[in-house]
């Protein structure tokens, strides 16, 4: 694992400088809201980028209006109070019950629901009656 400093809610992240809200990112710096980036400098709300510059939603800006549309869209994420969470549950591909946090920390359905998370009911298993007579020998096959 590399080294990091000034990281924030951070999930899987090495070697990174000025970052928070990121999850698998790497060797990057001044990395927002991010998901499987490599060799990221000055992104917000990108994916799966490598060795880039001043993008936002994966789209590359200048330096100037980098920092301006940055500025802009956390000030609303202030304004909705989004700025400073983690990615909502609401954006999880899984459901509750079948993540390890609910062996850590149980939760009714009713639950999980009141709290914003899925969950997957398991599948009915309708089990057939044989129809086939297994033979005693291999040579009555």
């Amino acid at each position: 694992m590399g080294h990091g400093e000034f990281v924030y809610e951070g999930l899987g992240v090495e070697a990174v400088n000025n970052c928070a809200f990121n999850t698998f990112v790497s060797d990057s710096s001044d990395a927002f809201y991010s998901d499987i980036s490599f060799h990221c400098m000055d992104i917000f709300g990108c994916v799966g980028l490598r060795s880039k510059k001043f993008c936002i939603f994966n789209k590359e800006y200048s330096k100037e209006d980098y920092a301006d549309l940055r500025a802009k869209i956390i000030d609303h994420m202030k304004k909705t109070g989004e700025w400073g969470q983690f990615f909502p549950v609401s954006v999880s591909p899984f459901h509750y019950n079948e993540t390890a946090a609910n062996y850590r920390y149980p939760l009714e359905k009713e639950r999980a629901f009141e709290n914003g998370y899925k969950w997957k009911d398991p599948d009915p298993k309708e089990y057939a009656t044989q129809t086939y007579e297994i033979p005693d020998d291999v040579k009555e096959i």
